[in-house]
């Protein structure tokens, strides 16, 4: 007894006839009909009535029909599960954020959600470091990446605002121009060179040269911290700022196409063999980031 046979003969009952079966699996009618034949002579049962015009189930055919139906999806989903098993992904993710990382955390528990068995580290990290030498997978970063021993693919654009504290502008004044802002503290960074940042370029043909201000650091999120706490303006990602904008905790200044533009990449060794997980990250961020810029 073959279970194809029992898919077979679920296939007449359901489509009513021998010649409608055969169509819907591609099989001479000839073959169905002895299949069925040689079914019923191995179960000394006659499973289908027919007629010129119909075929039925028979009593005994119904119950066999039940009952089988049931163990053919049993086998399916054991078979499914099995396969599952096989290819469900697992293992060790390392990934390399930068200290502002936490609008990304919920891409992160997303995708656990759908790989339960892979384990995520998550190395806070703001300067350039070796990704073999530290065994990272993995990094996200921000700006052009010029390593050609590493591959890049692009995640996002994302978009900066300029933002200061209701404190602090009540205290110091609100800028009307960029020129204003060289009579105000400006919050900066230093990036993974160890470059203090001197200028900001909102567009080819407009920045602002020479700011200046008493706080500086290589952690964005430090610098979202000072400004709402009155320190000062800030450039920040809009996708760390805009709830405080919106909730009134940091006010968005100058014109609205005062506004810097950066790349995300998702940077990765190139190796000969990457592990499907890894893989299957790099293609959810990226998908999960261009929805999130469309949306």
């Amino acid at each position: 007894m073959n279970i194809n046979d029992f898919q077979i003969f679920h296939s007449v009952v359901e489509s009513g006839g021998f010649t409608a079966a055969a169509k819907s699996l591609d099989l001479p009618t000839a073959t169905v009909s002895r299949k069925i034949i040689l079914l019923e002579k191995e179960l000394s049962l006659t499973l289908l009535t027919r007629s010129t015009r119909s075929v039925t189930p028979s009593k005994a055919g119904l119950i066999f029909y039940r009952r089988t139906k049931l163990i053919c999806a049993d086998l399916d989903n054991t078979l499914e599960e099995m396969h599952y098993n096989q290819t469900a992904l697992e293992g060790e993710i390392r990934v390399q954020l930068l200290p502002a990382a936490k609008p990304l955390i919920p891409y992160f528990h997303q995708f656990q959600l759908m790989h339960p068995d892979i384990l995520l580290d998550l190395v806070i990290e703001s300067q350039n470091i070796c990704l073999i030498k530290h065994g990272i997978d993995l990094a996200i970063k921000v700006g052009e990446q010029q390593d050609s021993n590493l591959k890049c693919r692009k995640a996002r654009t994302i978009v900066t605002e300029l933002v200061a504290s209701p404190e602090y502008l009540q205290s110091y004044g609100t800028p009307s121009c960029l020129e204003d802002l060289n009579e105000h503290n400006c919050l900066r960074f230093r990036d993974s060179n160890n470059v203090v940042e001197s200028t900001w370029t909102f567009s080819k043909d407009e920045k602002l040269n020479g700011i200046k201000g008493n706080f500086i650091s290589n952690d964005i999120s430090l610098i979202h911290q000072a400004s709402l706490l009155g320190q000062g303006v800030a450039l920040l990602p809009r996708v760390l700022c805009k709830d405080d904008i919106i909730s009134g905790n940091l006010i968005s200044l100058l014109s609205t196409n005062k506004k810097m533009h950066y790349d995300i990449w998702l940077i990765y060794p190139t190796v000969k063999y990457q592990s499907n997980a890894v893989k299957a990250l790099i293609d959810f961020l990226a998908d999960s980031a261009q929805k999130a810029t469309t949306s």
